[in-house]
């Protein structure tokens, strides 16, 4: 077999992520350590020197740019570098002081206070925020407003993205739990408009396999208590495993260091006698 192809999403997300990453860093704060990291500056810091560097290689044409280069396409450069440095330092402060965050973390807006819904605010508003910032500092320099304007799309691009795949693990709850109690029993025969428009087309027994004399579980209530027991007894099972495991580490550290009490004690005995026989 070859080498697995990557998955044309993730690249997508990593490429929208990398290029939004520089506008984002302006409107939040607290960000996860997977969400902004260094691999991620860096990459959003060597795209943004290569198209600043061809800007300044046009400018630097007369019959071009006459030599004139937009100053504030420098003060967004070392904004950027001064705000990544700033967030890093925060995620390294946590990390350091034990406080728990989610590392996905897509951070805290700045626009928080105008009480949107966190989906209306980074799938909406921030983008929106971004492409009128754009608009205003056109006249100024192009570069910067067209580089925001990107940043901007690949940001309302991938907001909705992470809106969809959230939305997709809570339906998935929500449809799992529609089907397990069709296929307990509780709503077999009945029609679609009383079963969430789900139908069980593939009939599906309702047992577990269980070695008790009778397995049959005939409401959704007995499937749940069924389900719940056995997860309870592996719970157990993996703590009892893991309490074992606490407890020989435990001894084999208490045996290391009487093994190191002990080798010290015959190094000082023997440099005692050798002391002495000197």
């Amino acid at each position: 077999m070859g080498p697995k192809t990557p998955d044309i999403f993730k690249v997508m997300f990593e490429i929208l992520h990398t290029l939004s990453i520089p506008t984002e860093i302006y409107m939040r704060r607290e960000f996860g350590e997977r969400y902004m990291n260094w691999i991620r500056f860096i990459s959003s810091l060597l795209i943004i020197n290569f198209c600043l560097g061809t800007l300044r290689f046009f400018h630097s044409l007369p019959l071009v740019g006459g030599g004139v280069y937009p100053q504030l396409s420098s003060y967004y450069w070392w904004g950027f570098i001064g705000l990544s440095m700033y967030h890093l330092f925060r995620i390294w402060q946590r990390n350091r002081r034990g406080i728990t965050w989610h590392s996905y973390s897509f951070g805290i807006s700045h626009f928080a206070f105008l009480g949107l819904s966190d989906a209306i605010l980074y799938r909406w508003v921030e983008p929106l925020i971004c492409i009128t910032a754009s608009l205003l500092i056109r006249p100024y320099s192009s570069f910067t407003a067209n580089w925001i304007l990107i940043s901007a799309i690949c940001l309302l691009i991938k907001n909705n993205y992470v809106f969809n795949r959230m939305r997709d693990r809570v339906l998935d709850v929500v449809d799992g739990r529609i089907e397990a109690a069709i296929m307990s029993g509780k709503l077999e025969g009945k029609s679609k408009h009383k079963t969430a428009g789900w139908s069980q087309i593939v009939t599906m027994p309702t047992t577990l396999g269980l070695d008790d004399e009778t397995d049959e579980i005939a409401t959704q209530e007995d499937f749940a208590a069924t389900v719940t027991q056995i997860m309870d007894q592996r719970m157990e099972e993996e703590e009892q495993i893991e309490a074992h495991l606490l407890h020989d580490a435990e001894r084999h550290r208490v045996q290391r260091e009487q093994a190191e009490i002990e080798a010290e004690r015959i190094q000082q005995a023997q440099h005692q006698q050798a002391n002495e026989d000197y």
